[in-house]
């Protein structure tokens, strides 16, 4: 504000209000790694290719074969590859799934790669 004016900003349609959000991340023991806001989902519920999905189960059985709670990575190329894979399903599923869904993913196991 400047001048005693406020700064007046276009109203419109924000996309995000209607999309469904979607978060992909890895927990310990799951097999599938897309969450809704209520919690873990199933498979079955995303409209996605085949491939994508065997991807999508591929890195959470890598994360639950390969990372330990306490110790986390088993070796530190693993971990670079995990994070690497993980932001490509990110793009991929974005683009699957758009318009309906918005996608954020959270890498919280790849702090320290």
């Amino acid at each position: 504000m400047q001048g005693g004016k406020y700064a007046v900003g276009r109203v419109g349609h924000d996309d995000r209000m209607s999309r469904t959000p979607v978060r992909l991340m890895n927990d310990y023991g799951a097999s599938w790694p897309l969450w809704r806001r209520d919690g873990l989902s199933d498979e079955s519920e995303w409209p996605i290719s085949t491939e994508l999905t065997k991807r999508l189960k591929a890195w959470a059985a890598q994360f639950d074969t390969h990372f330990h709670y306490e110790r986390g990575w088993d070796d530190p190329v693993r971990c670079r590859e995990h994070l690497s894979e993980g932001r490509e399903l990110h793009r991929r599923l974005s683009e699957e799934l758009c318009p309906s869904f918005e996608v954020t993913i959270d890498l919280w196991e790849t702090n320290g790669c």
